[in-house]
């Protein structure tokens, strides 16, 4: 018989009552926050999400140190955290919410100061109580320096919050760095610093060019710090591995769920478009991961194929929309505008290019990015898969969160693109709700341009009353209404037309304009055209290629057939 290895013992009741008690604790400090600074559901919510991920990780290396409690020293860094999370809800805002930021961050950096004497003094130090409190020393670091970036416009303060989880990622690929090092006098002095002068620049104490002087010097001195500590690793092991197919499968399945995440949250308005539009939380994407997780491998390869291939598709789409809306000041016809495809193609190859080695390009991206998506759906799959549990449990807390999102008023960081997005769902929705009003259109266009009252007139009573006048229709390209409405333009427009107006008088003429509805905006001028001549409204390439094949009588032919 074969033993199973037995498994890791729950996690005993001292550490469940403590982990309760911070729960509680976090309770407090989100709502006297939002109380106290006006935070709304969308910042509470991100500081609950953060907290989830926070207990999950403590529960897992607790697990894994045996450990069943926080100890005295660890319900004092349990505290920090609490304050940490709740700085992190006010990231980026100013006034009173800056200074309650402040006020967390400081009475968290002084409880630094006591946990490890708690811990001294009781005999209750651990390894993994130093690993806790370090990880709560750099998540603090990166709530200031995240606050400071965002408030001060400088991309390069996010370093003093991103080093220690750079080196943590550069140890999966040099394992030589991943030991034990030395304790240094010096790295706490410099983290102590790191966590002063940010704070510092978080209040405003300090003029601007002092304040960056100040993290410049800091951030100068944490790589010195993690310099040392680089080459201390060096130092005390003979072999340095790299692993490169980590660092490949790691770059791999980031860029696979930047893709897939990319193309599930891209907005098909132009005027929507921002990275903020970006931050949003897809809820196909979240039902789809957990549906991959619990599928068997053959099934699950299929439907993450499938998943991905219908994902492409709809950025696709999207991709199209924003193209059309702003050529054309309207969304893509999946069903009318595909003709529009081969016209593109027969005007560079009028043009002397080479039509037909775009569309080969073209198609050869479009099909690329279908099976680059389609992969990185598995490869997500996959590892979803392989750890269930967790994939499973990140998934329910994020649908949770994607339903306070949704419910609550406001959930939008773009007017009109909630962060809480269905997209995909949206998409499917209306593309299927466009083919059979699309195919009616064709229809009831094909019934509309049979009813043509002058198809039997004779070709000598057409047009009688303007036999022996020379008639002009002169189409001018230009910017519609706005050019002579438009404060921009009508101030030089008005008088090249009153010039114009008093030159045709005195030749004895006269000119009379108004105004038409035309059927489309921006591009597709021939369109309006094809409407002013068939007396018909030509929306779309669709209808378009329906009048030219069809026989209706338009005014050019009138003209030609009256002689």
């Amino acid at each position: 018989m074969i033993a199973r290895p037995e498994r890791s013992p729950a996690v005993a009741s001292p550490l469940v009552r403590q982990l309760a008690g911070a729960t509680a604790l976090l309770a407090v400090v989100l709502a006297g926050s939002a109380a106290v600074t006006g935070a709304g559901v969308l910042r509470t919510t991100a500081g609950v999400l953060l907290a989830a991920l926070i207990l999950v990780l403590l529960v897992r290396a607790a697990r894994r140190a045996g450990e069943t409690t926080l100890g005295p020293a660890g319900l004092v860094t349990v505290a920090r955290g609490t304050l940490v999370v709740g700085a992190a809800t006010l990231v980026g805002r100013d006034d009173l919410a800056q200074a309650v930021l402040v006020g967390l961050t400081v009475v968290a950096l002084a409880l630094d100061a006591v946990d490890g004497v708690v811990a001294r003094r009781t005999g209750t130090a651990t390894a993994f109580g130093a690993r806790f409190d370090m990880e709560t020393d750099a998540l603090l670091l990166l709530v200031l320096s995240a606050h400071v970036t965002a408030t001060s416009g400088e991309v390069w303060l996010l370093a003093l919050g991103l080093m220690r989880y750079a080196y943590v990622g550069a140890a999966r690929i040099l394992p030589w760095l991943d030991g034990e090092l030395p304790v240094r006098r010096s790295a706490k002095v410099v983290a102590a610093v790191q966590g002063v002068v940010l704070i510092v620049t978080a209040a405003g104490l300090l003029p601007r060019p002092v304040e960056t002087a100040a993290l410049a010097v800091a951030l100068v001195a944490l790589l010195w710090s993690f310099g040392s500590s680089v080459a201390w690793r060096w130092r005390a092991v003979d072999a340095h591995p790299v692993r490169l197919r980590v660092a490949a499968a790691g770059l791999l399945t980031v860029a696979a769920a930047a893709l897939v995440t990319g193309l599930h949250v891209l907005p098909g308005d132009p005027s929507h478009v921002a990275p903020q539009a970006f931050l949003r939380l897809p809820v196909e994407a979240v039902a789809g991961i957990a549906l991959l997780a619990v599928l068997p491998g053959r099934l699950r390869a299929i439907a993450a194929a499938v998943a991905g291939t219908v994902v492409a598709l709809l950025g696709l789409l999207k991709a199209l929309d924003i193209g059309f809306e702003v050529a054309l000041g309207r969304s893509f016809d999946p069903v009318a505008d595909w003709v529009l495809l081969g016209n593109a193609r027969d005007f560079l190859q009028g043009a002397g290019g080479s039509g037909t080695l775009v569309a080969v390009l073209a198609a050869l991206a479009v099909l690329g990015l279908v099976v680059a998506t389609a992969g990185a759906v598995v490869r997500l799959g996959r590892l979803a898969a392989r750890h269930r549990r967790t994939t499973l449990a990140c998934a329910a807390v994020l649908g949770a969160a994607w339903l306070v999102v949704w419910a609550a008023p406001g959930g939008r960081l773009v007017p009109g693109v909630p962060i809480a997005a269905a997209d995909g769902v949206a998409q499917l929705r209306d593309r299927a709700s466009q083919i059979p009003s699309a195919v009616h259109d064709r229809y009831v266009f094909s019934t509309e341009a049979a009813q043509d009252d002058w198809a039997g007139v004779p070709a000598d009573r057409l047009l009688a009353g303007l036999r022996g006048k020379d008639v002009v229709f002169a189409v001018v390209e230009s910017y519609g209404r706005s050019a002579i409405e438009d404060p921009a333009m009508a101030p030089s427009v008005g008088p090249v037309l009153a010039e114009g107006d008093r030159r045709l008088a005195d030749a004895g003429f006269a000119s009379r304009s108004g105004f038409l509805t035309s059927p489309v905006t921006g591009g597709g001028s021939w369109l309006a055209h094809a409407t002013l001549f068939a007396g018909l409204r030509i929306g779309d390439q669709a209808r378009h290629q329906q009048l030219v094949g069809s026989d209706r009588l338009t005014l050019t032919r009138a003209f030609r057939d009256a002689g």
